[in-house]
């Protein structure tokens, strides 16, 4: 016991000579290292719920979006769903997002996704100014496993055969959305690529990719929106990794030709510590981040 005595008050007396120690911090305001061009949301998976109850809908999006009655969000992230296998039921509440194709050979439905669209153009119409579309997964029957989830064992899991075929989904969709008036600033046809947490019915939509694949894909979603006339308003974001090391671990297996289509990196920051090596890499490549 009076060894422990000891040890504590040895490490409170350490513990407060830190704190007490004198130190001058400077900091420069004209040292400006990045502006933010606002704050914002996601809407997966929340609006895929809200959006359904009329009721409370206008009510959540003035709270959400308008500035004089709320928080003002003008960024938002709108995942453009895959949409799962019909005959499975395994997502969670709200996780389960329509897409807009819903079969290979299913002309493509515009009523799809309800729900969050209508949180989106409320957000819109509210005065959000920046708009962000994202995909988790392919539609289910682009995949390896037939499920929106995820691969066997964590495995890459969009099929070679519809590399186009996805690209082509992703353009058709954000170009739609164009037609009604909403311009998305960037597109992002990954989410949490290389952090093999999708797996075959999971809880949620996802897909692993490998680097060699994320080229080939940027480059025909960069290629697709060239040919579609949509490169002049949007242009490619990557990778939205689930961790900062992820993230500068994605951007340093892409090749220079890939790199060319991409405006702005994107990242979860649910760990990770190479904040500065993800800033200078941002700054080096001339990307928004």
């Amino acid at each position: 016991m009076e060894g422990f005595k000891i040890r504590l008050l040895l490490t409170v007396s350490i513990f407060l000579s830190i704190v007490n120690a004198n130190r001058t911090v400077f900091i420069n305001p004209y040292n400006r290292w990045q502006v933010f061009e606002g704050w914002g949301t996601g809407l997966c998976w929340w609006a895929n719920m809200v959006g359904g109850f009329p009721d409370v809908r206008d009510k959540a999006a003035d709270l959400v979006f308008d500035l004089n009655k709320g928080l003002g969000l003008n960024v938002i992230r709108y995942n453009i769903g895959g949409g799962d296998d019909p005959s499975h039921h395994h997502m969670r509440i709200g996780g389960d997002v329509p897409g807009f194709l819903p079969c290979r050979t299913c002309p493509y439905n515009w009523t799809s996704d309800a729900n969050q669209r209508w949180i989106l153009f409320a957000a819109k119409e509210r005065g959000a100014d920046i708009f962000e579309a994202f995909y988790n997964s392919p539609p289910y029957w682009m995949t390896n496993s037939g499920c929106s989830a995820g691969g066997l064992e964590f495995s890459d899991n969009l099929n070679s055969y519809y590399y186009d075929a996805y690209a082509d989904y992703l353009i058709e969709v954000v170009k739609w959305y164009k037609e009604q008036g909403l311009t998305f600033r960037t597109l992002e046809p990954f989410n949490e690529p290389t952090d093999r947490f999708w797996n075959y019915f999971g809880y949620q939509e996802g897909c692993s990719y490998n680097c060699s694949t994320m080229n080939i894909i940027i480059k025909k979603v960069g290629e697709y929106l060239n040919e579609k006339g949509l490169s002049n308003k949007t242009s490619i974001s990557a990778f939205d990794e689930n961790k900062i090391d992820e993230e500068v671990y994605s951007e340093h297996c892409i090749d220079n030709d890939a790199k060319s289509y991409i405006s702005q990196y994107n990242t979860h920051t649910y760990g990770g510590t190479q904040r500065m090596q993800l800033f200078n890499i941002s700054k080096q490549d001339n990307k928004r981040l």
